[in-house]
Formats: C-alpha cells, sequence, structure tokens
C-alpha cells in the first residue's frame, strides 16, 4: 500500500461526499457486473438440472415449489397488513417535522438559469452507468 492509501484509511476525519461517490460509483460497477455474470449462471443451471429430471420426481418438485411460494407470500402480507396496522408509517404531516428541527423538502424545481456544477469525472462516471 503506499504512504498516500495509507494515510487516506487512518486519518481520523470524515470522508467528503465526493470521495463517497467514487467509493460507491465502484460498488455499483462491481455489483451490477455481479449481477450480469450471476443472474445467466443461475437460470442456465437450473434450467439443466429441471431437463435432466424424469417428469414424476419434476411434477413432485414443482408442486412443493408452488406451495412454498404460496406459504411465504400469503405470510409476507399478513406480516406486512399487521405492521402496518401497528407502526402506522407515513403518519404525521410536514408541520409535524418541521416543528422537530427537520427542513423541508424542495418540492420545485431550481430556475432554469441556476444549474448545477458538473464535474469531468462525474460526466465520465455517467457514461457507464
Amino acid at each position: 500500500m503506499s504512504n498516500k492509501t495509507e494515510h487516506r484509511f487512518s486519518r481520523s476525519e470524515r470522508w467528503s461526499k465526493r470521495e463517497v461517490m467514487y467509493v460507491g460509483y465502484l460498488g455499483e460497477l462491481f455489483l451490477r457486473a455481479l449481477k450480469a455474470l450471476i443472474i445467466p449462471l443461475i437460470v442456465s443451471s437450473l434450467v439443466s438440472a429441471i431437463g435432466s429430471l424424469d417428469l414424476s420426481l419434476s411434477k413432485k418438485i414443482g408442486l412443493r415449489a408452488i406451495a412454498y411460494y404460496i406459504t411465504t407470500t400469503v405470510s409476507a402480507v399478513i406480516l406486512g397488513i399487521i405492521l402496518v396496522v401497528t407502526i402506522h408509517p407515513g403518519k404525521g404531516n410536514d408541520d409535524d417535522i418541521i416543528k422537530r428541527g427537520r427542513p423541508r423538502r424542495p418540492t420545485a424545481r431550481p430556475p432554469h438559469g441556476s444549474a448545477q456544477a458538473s464535474y469531468t469525472p462525474d460526466l465520465l462516471m455517467d457514461l457507464p452507468r
């Protein structure tokens, strides 16, 4: 590791928003590449495995998979309804939030003439996205 890298990770001050954006960009590219490789591998292995099974065994596995899917879906819906009834998400209004000290989010876009500053690294990182 270079001295500059060691200094970067050993200092006690917080990372800037730009540094967090750069690290997040690399992580986002890695996850997208991983998804692009893993999903086709899983689907092709499942298709080849199901194709190699005999009909009676695949029927039994298919029925179990459908029963499992229905059971988990119904339990997730019931749990979601119970949580919504008990927690009441979204309850309150903007006046309550402002009284607690949180600023109100702007609802309108900035005027046409006021554009955000864009930097070359930002533009280059938007190309592969």
